[in-house]
């Protein structure tokens, strides 16, 4: 006989999907049926008492109903306040016949009620079949505020259930800081379909760990933390290899490792839950603020592994960047770790390409001159660039960046692109060009982190104005005008 303590522990170790996977499953709903809300059903046996274990570790109270052996028909109730001793779920029999054991003789942890249809019959009973839902909580959810995608150009700042945790592998994370992303204006856009309607926005961010899963060990509630825009559950394929940006746990979707704000809740709202903790966070080191951890979250590592590693910089290299909004500065501001000869910003706007100096910049360009390319072949003995690193995602500037490369260089493309770009190989097969593009795996976070404890790269370069969480929306206004606004990076503090 197995007891309830441990199957629970042996049901931690196992994902949902192993769970609906098991023998004699049978699938009434989706894959993604053992979250909460859901409703399923499934055969008698081992499965059901799975699923039934589940579900109190998931809601702290079930709801089974079940077809008892002999005449005894009865719904169980099981309050989180009043679980069962252990050995009410025990198991007794063969895998094919087990049966949870009846709670008759516990008082309070039963009742007797038969279920009744609305027009007042009672309800049928099937046999051998469970059937379990989710019941409210003793204690309505906690409520907080977030900024929520309510489809292409409209968003809210609204209030919702504060996040719990799921899995073992789960932390929930108090917000400190967070901030504004140019992919989060393409969402908005419409360019991102996988974003839902009522998805939480946001992927960056630094926190205080408020709530720990079973299986967290190396971080505990207190900790203060920067959160890592991509998700990492570090035993794949892809994440043995430092790929975390496929990561193919089933969180969000497999081979998706950027899932916050995307797949799942992201960090513009005052609590987030974050999988996988323990390989997608990292601890915020004494000197470093949490406004210049939160710039670490995402354009740093962006710029550094996109742009800089992607496209193969090296000493001696001339750099252009194309773009110098948040992200491009950041990869101008990592090409200076690997001595490029020349890092040219081009922008059409000017007070950019201006600020573009301070993060290492040697030479700027405004791009609405007539004679922008011509400037830069001249800065380059008329070979054009080494590396051409693309920052904006449209394919103007796509193409301004094969305007620009000399045969047998790079175009490392950075920009989240909403619309299709015309790639003219009959003109480039010959010219040995190599092109990159990719999603941030945010592998080179740690060495990134180290760089701004030492102070050399100043984070806070990338910091143009702060606001408070609950003026989320005017910090929006001001981060999508930011030609007028002059904004680079909108910090917003709970």
């Amino acid at each position: 006989m197995r007891s309830f303590k441990r199957e629970l522990a042996r049901i931690r170790t196992r994902t949902r999907t192993e769970l609906c996977d098991d023998r004699n499953a049978y699938r009434a709903v989706s894959d993604e049926h053992l979250d909460l809300g859901r409703r399923m059903r499934i055969y008698c046996g081992v499965v059901a008492r799975n699923m039934v274990i589940a579900e109190i570790l998931l809601t702290g109270k079930v709801h089974l109903v079940r077809k008892p052996s002999r005449e005894r028909s009865h719904p169980i109730v099981m309050p989180s306040e009043h679980l069962p001793p252990r050995d009410i779920l025990a198991f007794s029999g063969s895998p094919q016949r087990a049966s949870v054991k009846s709670l008759s003789d516990h008082g309070p942890l039963a009742t007797t009620t038969q279920p009744v249809a609305k027009n007042g019959s009672a309800v049928p009973w099937k046999k051998g079949i469970f059937e379990i839902s989710r019941m409210r909580h003793t204690q309505e959810r906690k409520i907080m505020k977030a900024l929520v995608y309510q489809g292409p150009g409209l968003k809210e700042w609204k209030e919702v259930p504060e996040p719990t945790i799921i899995t073992a592998t789960d932390v929930i994370v108090k917000i400190d800081t967070t901030t504004i992303c140019g992919t989060d204006l393409h969402i908005l856009k419409g360019d991102v379909p996988a974003v839902e309607v009522g998805r939480i926005l946001g992927h960056e961010g630094v926190g205080t760990i408020t709530e720990v899963g079973s299986a967290v060990s190396s971080l505990k509630v207190g900790d203060q933390v920067i959160i890592s825009c991509v998700s990492a559950c570090g035993h794949c394929d892809f994440c043995k290899k430092g790929v975390y940006s496929h990561c193919l746990a089933d969180e969000g979707a497999s081979g998706i490792g950027w899932i916050f704000g995307h797949l799942i809740d992201g960090t513009q709202a005052e609590f987030v839950r974050v999988p996988f903790a323990e390989t997608s966070l990292y601890l915020l080191p004494p000197g470093v603020t949490p406004q210049q951890g939160t710039v670490l979250s995402d354009i740093l590592p962006t710029g550094h592994e996109i742009g800089i590693q992607y496209g193969h910089v090296k000493a001696g290299d001339v750099v252009a960047v194309v773009g110098v909004g948040p992200v491009g500065l950041a990869a101008i501001a990592t090409a200076g770790l690997y001595g490029p000869s020349r890092v040219i910003a081009i922008d059409l706007d000017a007070n950019r390409v201006e600020q573009a100096r301070k993060f290492g910049a040697t030479d700027t360009i405004v791009s609405s001159d007539a004679d922008w390319k011509e400037q830069v072949i001249a800065l380059t003995d008329g070979l054009g660039v080494d590396v051409a690193i693309e920052a904006v995602g449209i394919p103007q500037t796509f193409t301004m960046c094969l305007d620009i490369v000399r045969p047998a260089g790079h175009v490392a493309n950075m920009g989240v692109h909403g619309k299709s770009v015309d790639l003219p190989l009959q003109d480039l097969w010959i010219s040995n060009i190599n092109i990159s593009m990719g999603l941030v795996n945010t592998n080179t976070l740690g060495i990134l982190l180290k760089l701004v404890a030492q102070k050399k790269i100043v984070a806070e370069n990338f910091i143009s104005h702060t606001f408070a969480l609950e003026d989320i929306l005017e910090a929006y206004d001001v981060f999508e005008r930011a030609a007028e606004t002059k904004a680079l990076k909108v910090i917003i503090n709970a």
